[in-house]
């Protein structure tokens, strides 16, 4: 089966050397990186697997802003030019916690239905509108903002005065509805193939998000649903529909920061990929995970 797995990174982690490491033996697997453009790109290429695709058209990226958006689309319409079976999204905090042959049986066994999670009673609502028909200003994408920017933030929300997004009232009559998720996803080759049709074809709808806040999580959930694309997998047995333990419960940052102490829980999690590990996460930690020597 051959898959892609297209990573945003922005510095040379320890879950971003194991996991591709570990990828990128297995011939049938295509990894593509994209680096940070503030990022010098040397260190990756001297330490990561050779086999490793670096994408050239890189972007500059922001917490929380379109560049987001922007880093995925270049990533999903390089990994179209090798027209794959299935493709997975990952940042380079990710650690993989499912051996290759198990992936794959698993991709299987759910008839290779998309895995994108969409909010619902497993995680709180967040109106996804919200975050796309405001002009967002630079200081809503400040990661560490101070006392003053944070109140600031909940003044301008509270009694609404963020300019709104001429460009969201001008398109809006043409989505039904939008949604939110998790940003982080596995597609079939079918639905990679009508998003990017679609947006070549429709580039108004990427500038609906320019002036959004975290509209990555927005973006291809609202553009799957417009497409009509039904075959997505759901099962709230599960920690959410993307497969991916993420831990937005314990703190003290959201999401938690995972290591070895989480490494039980995560084998009986039946999830692909885990996020966000902590740089000390080590090569035995990993093969303990995997179940692998």
């Amino acid at each position: 089966m051959k898959k892609i797995f297209c990573v945003t990174c922005h510095k040379l982690s320890s879950p971003l050397k194991i996991t591709t490491d570990y990828l990128s033996s297995f011939p049938e697997n295509i990894i593509i990186l994209h680096v940070d453009k503030k990022i010098n790109i040397d260190s990756f290429r001297k330490n990561l697997s050779p086999s490793i695709i670096y994408l050239n058209d890189r972007v500059d990226i922001t917490w929380g802003t379109v560049s987001q958006i922007k880093a995925f689309i270049n990533l999903l319409k390089e990994a179209a030019n090798f027209n794959p079976d299935y493709i997975f999204m990952l940042s380079g905090d990710d650690l993989l916690c499912m051996t290759n042959q198990n992936i794959n049986v698993t991709l299987k066994n759910i008839d290779y239905k998309n895995l994108i999670h969409y909010q619902d009673g497993r995680n709180r609502w967040v109106d996804p509108v919200i975050r796309v028909k405001y002009k967002y200003p630079n200081y809503f994408f400040l990661r560490n903002a101070s006392i003053f920017c944070r109140a600031k933030k909940k003044l301008m929300l509270k009694f609404n005065f963020l300019k709104t997004n001429d460009v969201f009232f001008k398109y809006r009559h043409l989505i039904h509805s939008f949604y939110k998720g998790t940003n982080w996803f596995g597609i079939n080759n079918k639905t990679l193939k009508k998003i990017i049709c679609f947006l070549n074809d429709n580039p108004w709808y990427y500038d609906m998000y320019k002036y959004s806040l975290c509209g990555d999580e927005i973006f291809f959930h609202t553009l799957l649903k417009h497409l009509n694309i039904t075959d997505i997998y759901h099962n709230t047995s599960m920690i959410n529909d993307a497969l991916r333990y993420i831990d937005w419960t314990t703190g003290p940052e959201y999401p938690r920061m995972l290591n070895e102490k989480d490494i039980e829980q995560i084998k009986e999690s039946g999830c692909i990929f885990a996020r966000k590990f902590s740089d000390d996460i080590t090569q035995e930690h990993f093969s303990y995970l995997l179940n692998v020597d």
